[in-house]
């Protein structure tokens, strides 16, 4: 809508990459401050190259199951195109378990038992929120248009 409506401004019919990415803040701006604070909580550490941002963004790329659950296994393949190279459920799976405790804000729930624990999001708006800040923050492509 904000792409659209920027498209209207500038008098053309053409949204390309740069006015989506643009016309993203101001859906983020809009967003309730629960959840910037979440995501803030849960994305920020003193750690250098903790890239728990990465990871979230991972966990909301990840294909879900009929119940909006995830495995770490569907983690592995958006978190290495995330970081362009291949990453392994050891190297990101202590994140999981800190976005599930109050340390990271509790943004995701976990099911199951050891070795088939299954994830989601707690607030379904985290998800979409996540996807966002991660195409607004050129962590995730969008894909090429053709100019329309």
């Amino acid at each position: 809508m904000n792409a659209a409506k920027a498209a209207v401004d500038r008098k053309t019919l053409s949204i390309n990459s740069n006015v989506v990415i643009g016309a993203l803040q101001p859906c983020l701006d809009e967003v309730d401050e629960t959840t910037q604070e979440s995501y803030a909580k849960a994305t920020q550490s003193a750690r250098p190259g903790h890239y728990l941002r990465e990871t979230l963004l991972a966990c909301a790329m990840a294909p879900p199951d009929e119940f909006g659950r995830f495995t770490a296994a569907s983690v592995r393949d958006p978190i290495s195109d995330i970081l362009h190279k291949p990453r392994e459920i050891p190297d990101f799976n202590r994140h999981l378990k800190a976005f599930c405790s109050l340390d990271l804000g509790f943004i995701l729930e976990r099911e199951g038992t050891p070795r088939n624990y299954h994830y989601k999001f707690r607030d379904p708006l985290m998800q979409s929120y996540v996807m966002i800040k991660g195409v607004r923050e050129k962590m995730l492509p969008l894909p090429p248009t053709n100019g329309h």
